[in-house]
């Protein structure tokens, strides 16, 4: 693995620069994209556990997103987000978040608050200085366990995303993770990810890269022998927001014995 590690990575570093790692630094789950571009949904099959998310624009700023979860007796739910506002604003109901923007000399700030019935669940601020995208998370204690920190780099070198984190970062034993996309020196619109396990690099999902009527696309997707992933995100254009945005897309189609598994948990970046 290690030998064919490094085969790919000098073959990327020869190579013109690949469209599909451009792509994926510059649209990933931050504040930080392609101006012009907005992120419409994205849909996914992990482990026997299927759902949908679904984001809505007003005025070029998120403020909500639907969650849709193929598992019998769950329904869908809507996350509802304001900016600039402070925590009077929340209704206390379901899920809310506080998306505030602030500037530091020419860095521009996002700090994201996301609540649960008006209980904060975490917090996420996001800051871009020379191509990196640095974020800090924090959740609070409970009874049962102490605060989270954690802090993570996100940036584009030589034609390599690389993606680090740091769990526990304010404490004496911080815990670090490490993911490196590289492109496919054959195709253009293929790149593969990475991650690091006990200092070697071992293959998680291959990454294809496709445009459509409105904009473009991710595919991510792995495959084992007890194992299968598969998620798409798309992207649309800003000249088609008013028909793109809001069309729903057909639900994905899985087996109904896949509508019963138990549910994997809401996804969060910051644990």
């Amino acid at each position: 693995m290690k030998k064919i590690l490094f085969c790919l990575m000098i073959l990327a570093g020869f190579a013109a620069s690949n469209t599909c790692t451009d792509l994926v630094v510059n649209n990933n789950e931050s504040f930080f994209t392609f101006a012009n571009v907005h992120r419409d949904s994205s849909y996914f099959f992990v482990d026997s556990t299927a759902g949908s998310y679904k984001y809505f624009w007003s005025d070029g700023k998120l403020d909500s997103m639907r969650t849709d979860r193929m598992i019998e007796g769950l329904s869908s739910s809507v996350e509802y987000i304001y900016w600039d506002v402070d925590e009077t604003a929340l209704t206390g109901k379901n899920y809310e978040a506080i998306i505030s923007q602030s500037k530091s000399g020419d860095t521009v700030i996002y700090t994201q608050k996301n609540f649960y019935v008006g209980e904060l669940e975490d917090s996420i601020t996001y800051k871009k200085i020379d191509g990196h995208i640095y974020s800090l998370s924090f959740a609070p204690g409970g009874p049962d366990w102490d605060e989270l920190w954690d802090f993570s780099d996100f940036y584009l070198s030589n034609d390599t995303v690389f993606y680090k984190k740091t769990y526990d970062y304010y404490t004496d034993n911080p815990r670090y993770y490490t993911q490196f996309i590289v492109g496919d020196p054959e195709n253009d619109l293929r790149c593969f990810e990475y991650e690091m396990d006990e200092n070697e690099a071992t293959v998680r999902d291959t990454i294809e890269l496709s445009y459509t009527d409105k904009g473009f696309m991710f595919k991510y997707y792995r495959s084992t022998e007890d194992y299968y992933n598969f998620r798409e995100y798309f992207f649309v254009y800003d000249e088609e927001e008013t028909t793109a945005i809001r069309k729903h897309r057909p639900a994905v189609k899985i087996s109904p014995k896949a509508r019963y598994f138990d549910l994997l948990g809401r996804y969060r970046f910051s644990k």
